[in-house]
């Protein structure tokens, strides 16, 4: 069965060849026991042609009858009981039914006249009490056939479902390992800084990312890269991907942020589509001059704790997200570092932790973590904290977004 085929509509098309090879049997069995004529004959042939008109002229008032109920009262009869639901639809099929042996009046004459022409046809006396004991054998016989065939359809249709889940399943996780091992697996080792990066992911494959690297042969100038890509899945990943690898590029040649950014998104407002974008923030730490220069592209403002208060480093400019519009000019911002200045870069997935009752952790609580933390705390001590913060507010509710955070303390 075509995968991109819905089963409701199989489903029907295969209920009507069914009804109709039971209608074609019919016919063959009343012809067969009743048929007049040596069988082989040519009238033997056209009697049997009568009977299968009968047959097909039964049987399409009966399905014409059940698509006028479903398509005409297909919401009020989803609303029903099934055990309601399939009484009317009996109902309605034993009304058919009645009704296509009171046209076989005319229709009878019609179909043996068409085959014999000089031959007379009417229906017998006790009609209706022979055209119910056949409808309800008719009807018992074909539930049953109809109800095998579902059941392996519906056995088919749930080893199709399984194996496209595992076949999905074994994707995401492919996609999970490249996400995944694009971000360092272990912190820094830079004289007179602490830096920890952290990417914990939800349920489902997104798009955060982070990432850290020297731009400059001299290891004076190194950079951090936090994003999040737009929406989830296999296609959020591989944008993510696809990112981190511009960046690592314009890098490479630019040592601006904000040329960086400006580049790259570029780049993906040719690469990607309409509906796709990156939130981005991109910082270089000057080593030797202690200072911080950051371009944001849609990314939540770093937090800075200074003296025991906690700010939101903002920037002027558009802070627009890439892969939206060409030609964005970023803008950047520097600011002098000081020993026990302690930066967080996160993406919204913190902030935006729900709990049970549809509440956002909110930066305010990130703040205050921040501000409890100790000077002597290492940077994954905090980001940790912040983890078991948003852990304990959530509670039971599951995680519903990536949480990426690179914390940055100096030390000298």
């Amino acid at each position: 069965m075509n995968a991109s085929t819905p089963i409701k509509e199989v489903s029907i098309r295969n209920e009507v060849l069914i009804w109709f090879f039971i209608a074609t049997l019919i016919g063959l069995v009343l012809w067969f026991f009743f048929g007049f004529y040596d069988k082989g004959s040519i009238n033997s042939f056209k009697e049997l042609g009568i009977y299968l008109s009968f047959s097909y002229f039964v049987f399409g008032h009966i399905l014409g009858a059940q698509f006028i109920l479903h398509a005409g009262f297909e919401k009020a009869l989803s609303k029903l009981k099934k055990v309601w639901s399939e009484t009317l639809s009996w109902l309605v099929a034993l009304g058919g039914f009645l009704l296509s042996m009171i046209n076989l009046n005319w229709f009878g004459g019609w179909i043996v006249r068409l085959f014999f022409p000089e031959a007379d046809f009417s229906l017998p006396s006790d009609w209706l009490t022979y055209g119910i004991i056949s409808f309800a054998v008719i009807g018992l016989i074909g539930s049953f056939i109809l109800s095998y065939f579902t059941m392996r359809l519906n056995i088919d249709e749930s080893y199709r479902i399984l194996y496209e889940q595992e076949r999905l399943k074994k994707e995401m996780e492919t996609a999970r390992k490249m996400q995944m091992g694009l971000m360092p697996d272990k912190d820094p080792n830079i004289a007179g800084f602490h830096i920890s990066g952290i990417c914990l992911p939800a349920a489902e494959t997104g798009g955060d990312c982070f990432d850290y690297f020297w731009l400059d042969d001299d290891k004076t100038l190194f950079g951090i890269a936090v994003a999040d890509v737009s929406g989830k899945g296999l296609k959020a990943a591989m944008t993510a991907v696809m990112a981190s690898g511009l960046i690592q590029r314009e890098s490479s040649v630019h040592h601006s942020p904000a040329e960086i950014l400006r580049s790259t998104n570029h780049t993906m407002v040719r690469k990607t589509e309409k509906t796709t974008f990156a939130a981005m923030l991109f910082a270089t730490i000057d080593t030797r001059k202690k200072e911080l220069t950051f371009a944001n592209a849609g990314q939540m403002p770093p937090l800075m704790l200074r003296n025991g208060k906690v700010e939101e480093l903002s920037i002027k400019g558009l802070r627009l997200p890439m892969g939206i519009k060409t030609d964005v000019k970023y803008e950047e911002r520097s600011i002098p570092l000081k020993k026990g200045d302690l930066l967080l870069f996160y993406t919204d997935g913190v902030n935006e932790t729900i709990n049970a009752e549809k509440e956002m952790f909110e930066v305010d609580r990130i703040k205050q973590v921040l501000q409890k933390a100790d000077q002597t705390a290492g940077t994954k001590e905090i980001t940790d904290a912040i983890i078991r913060e948003t852990v304990g507010f959530r509670k039971e509710h599951p995680q519903n977004d990536d949480l990426t955070m690179v914390a940055v303390r100096v030390r000298g």
